[in-house]
């Protein structure tokens, strides 16, 4: 075969190889593509819906709330304070006005700590120089889940309760809570806590006391 014959051949197989792809990519544009497999329809909006939780029913601090509650005053001495926390088997007082407003609050845990830093006598400190303030205050028909987020937020046990005309006239507390829920939940383990809550919280057997007195000067 002479060079020329060789060239030609060469250059009719290239065009072939051409022809032969350029139909083939006709062929697969042509082809219709498979068609997706069929979906479920999408269910109604309302069943999209996640489904809802237990309702909460509404609970006022009035139905929790302490109401035999011993107060002291801003003037008061410290040593005044530790008997009136002693008698009256709690952690905590709030520190009213003459008017019966709480504008403050102390705690044991107030008073042990001044005890450990400061080397006057207790019964040479007034309450004012220790207490807390300003007071977080709720009111009778608070929810108690609003009561809660205040704890949270201010990390504290109790919530002086007020009446519309800013006087105290209870105390609502985490122990207060924990009890209340104890005939509320089913699980025996919530009546073993609130059990145990119970014991440690009170010096003296029996219930919690809860009186109708709007508040006890200590």
């Amino acid at each position: 075969m002479t060079s020329n014959s060789m060239s030609d051949a060469i250059r009719g197989s290239a065009a072939e190889g051409r022809e032969r792809a350029r139909q083939a990519s006709g062929r697969s544009l042509s082809e219709p593509k498979p068609a997706p497999p069929p979906q479920s329809p999408s269910p109604p909006a309302a069943q999209q819906t996640a489904p809802k939780g237990v309702g909460h029913k509404a609970v006022r601090v009035r139905d929790v709330m302490t109401t035999d509650v011993t107060s002291c005053r801003p003037r008061a001495t410290l040593a005044s304070a530790v008997l009136a926390m002693n008698r009256a088997d709690c952690r905590f007082l709030p520190v009213v006005d003459a008017a019966g407003r709480p504008v403050g609050v102390i705690t044991d845990g107030d008073i042990c700590l001044l005890g450990a830093t400061n080397h006057r006598p207790l019964r040479d400190i007034f309450v004012h120089e220790v207490m807390t303030q300003p007071v977080s205050t709720c009111c009778l028909e608070t929810d108690i889940l609003e009561v809660l987020r205040i704890m949270r937020s201010q990390r504290i046990r109790h919530v002086p309760v007020v009446g519309e005309d800013g006087v105290l006239v209870g105390i609502v507390s985490l122990t207060d809570l924990v009890l209340w829920s104890e005939d509320r939940c089913g699980d025996p383990v919530c009546h073993e806590i609130a059990a145990a809550v119970r014991e440690i919280s009170q010096k003296y057997p029996g219930g919690r006391c809860v009186r109708l007195h709007p508040f006890i000067e200590g």
